[in-house]
């Protein structure tokens, strides 16, 4: 009888940049946790991973208001995707990144991301503050389903509790823009039918310019005058 030796035999799933978003920029893949990758020919999915931490451990800092160390982070982001932020400097949008986003924050707004000063200034509550946080990082670093997931739960009261009123007309922003990125159709009535939320709020100018310009690319007059005298929002 021959001996037979065991044999181990590995799967290999390899990673591959497949898909592309409106804007033509490469979506990367999203494999399950256990699979397999290959780090000589998707070397860009590790880094990509690294991003991840590198914008979580920048977010910990931030919260800690370690702005110094938060910004040591963020800058990683840069050498962790070189092609990418080169691309964007060659073509006149390195403003247009989420390492420019984050870096205008850190020196213009200490304190908060996306929300102004005075829209952070609202969320008291340890918890809804920081899950805000976490939100208008995913937000900023152009995650916008991640962060819609969590504005809508803050919405929602769900687990965070209800909301003060200026805290609600954030949140209410942010579904909105978050619903523009993700190319939505709703978004616009969504707006409309949250406005009266945003009034009289330190959000309402933003979630205002926000709408005009939604309503503005809709070249439809008759629509405009629909929904937005129609619903009172105008008087």
């Amino acid at each position: 009888m021959r001996n037979v030796a065991p044999t181990l035999v590995i799967f290999i799933t390899i990673v591959q940049q497949v898909d592309k978003d409106r804007w033509t920029n490469i979506k990367l893949s999203q494999p399950k946790p256990g699979q397999f990758f290959n780090r000589r020919s998707c070397s860009w999915y590790w880094n990509s991973k690294r991003k991840d931490v590198t914008l979580l451990q920048g977010l910990i800092a931030f919260a800690k208001e370690d702005y110094e160390t938060a910004e040591k982070h963020w800058n990683l982001l840069a050498e962790l995707d070189k092609e990418f932020y080169a691309q964007q400097k060659a073509s006149g949008w390195e403003n247009a990144t989420t390492l420019a986003r984050l870096t205008w924050n850190l020196r213009n707004q200490k304190g908060s991301l996306y929300a102004t000063p005075e829209e952070m200034a609202s969320f008291k509550d340890p918890k809804r503050r920081m899950a805000i946080l976490i939100a208008d990082l995913f937000y900023e670093s152009e995650q916008h389903q991640k962060a819609l997931s969590i504005y809508q739960r803050l919405e929602e009261n769900r687990e965070f509790g209800t909301l003060s009123k200026n805290e609600l007309a954030y949140v209410v922003l942010c579904i909105f823009a978050c619903h523009g990125w993700n190319f939505k159709k709703n978004e616009i009535d969504y707006m409309v039918t949250n406005a009266k939320y945003v009034v009289g709020t330190p959000s309402e100018e933003r979630a205002m310019f926000g709408l005009a310009n939604r309503l503005a690319m809709t070249n439809d007059p008759a629509k405009i005058q629909i929904l937005v005298i129609g619903n009172g929002m105008l008087k």
